[in-house]
Order: structure tokens, then sequence, then C-alpha cells
């Protein structure tokens, strides 16, 4: 019946939960999850609890789905290729990440002749997922995302205005960033490249 389709599962989270000292009994931690209706919301992960909780908040924290997270900085300057090298030094996979990279769909709307995402990816804190699938696909969605918050209607005006491609600009961008010895320095540096 549906009633059980959750069963195991909310067997198995009960153990868990007791074996990590969250819950002292698991038939107690069982019956709130049948009286919420909460098994198939339950969900997969991995997580991390503090403080003393209550069972029901233990409960909603499944529920919610708010899994550990790591986080993953990216600092300004660095190309895909070395992005991708650090998100490999905090257990990624390397080769999923270029790969994901290296796939300009995400953003023909934006810069239909590109080739890849260089340039595209914000540098940022970013934060995910310690297991999963695709971890690497949404690391790059995420700056991808951020990128396109930073690039606001009046910035795209800004840059039409000027006469240049929003791939121009990005690539004097990058020049500048790796240019400058400090951040005083990159409006005289791009100063120098556009004229």
């Amino acid at each position: 019946s549906d009633d059980l389709a959750g069963v195991p599962m909310v067997c198995d989270t009960a153990r868990d939960l007791q074996a990590a000292g969250l819950v002292r009994h698991p038939l107690v931690f069982r019956a709130l999850v049948a009286l919420r209706g909460s098994g198939p919301r339950l969900r997969a992960g991995h997580y991390t609890f503090e403080g003393p909780l209550t069972l029901e908040q233990v409960l909603d924290k499944l529920e919610k789905g708010e899994v550990a997270r790591r986080p993953l900085t990216f600092p300004e300057g660095r190309n895909f290729v070395e992005m991708a090298a650090i998100a490999a030094g905090r257990e990624l996979d390397l080769a999923r990440f270029l790969a994901a990279a290296r796939d300009p769909a995400p953003i023909h709307d934006l810069d239909p002749a590109a080739t890849d995402l260089e340039g595209y990816l914000f540098p940022d804190t970013y934060f995910f997922p310690r297991h999963g699938a695709d971890r690497e696909q949404a690391i790059l969605e995420m700056m991808l995302t951020e990128f396109g918050q930073k690039l606001t209607p009046d910035r795209r005006e800004r840059i039409a205005a000027g006469g240049y491609s929003l791939h121009q600009v990005l690539t004097v961008a990058s020049i500048v960033e790796r240019e400058a010895a400090v951040p005083e320095e990159r409006a005289r540096i791009a100063g120098v490249f556009y004229n």
C-alpha cells in the first residue's frame, strides 16, 4: 500500500539517527514520521546537526533536505581550467567540471559565438552538497546564475553604448584582472586597452 512505501527508508533513517545520538527511541521517531505523513518528503543525503534538537526539528531538517554543504571559493582572475583544478582539490571530478565548462550552450543567449564558458563563470564562494551526482554541473550553474545577476540591464546598456560586444568586454576584463597588481590599477590598464 502507499502507506508503507517509505517504511524501509524510515527504519534505516531512524536507526542512523539513533546511532548518531539524535534519536533515543527509533520507534518514537517512526511514529512521528507516520503521524505527520513525512515519509515521502524525507530527503536522502548527508546532514550536519548542531546543538540539542527536538525530534520535530530533526524531522523538519530531513523534510527540507538541508544537507551538509561544503564551501568552494574561486578567486578572481582564474580561467576555467584553473577553476577545475580548484574544484578537484575539493573532491569534485576534474573531467566532469572541464567537460561542463567547455559546453557553451548555457550562454548562447548572451554570446552566440562563445566556444566555452570562459569569462562567464563568476568568481565567488559557492556551497555544494558533499555527495550526489552532477555536483560539478550544479556549481557551474550557480556561477552562471551569479554572473547573470551581476550583468544588470544598466550594465548591458553601457556595454552596448560603448560599441563593444559582451565577449570583448569580458576579454579585456580578464586581461586587466591578470595584469593589475592592485585594484587601483585596473581602470588605467583598461584605458590603455580601450585607447
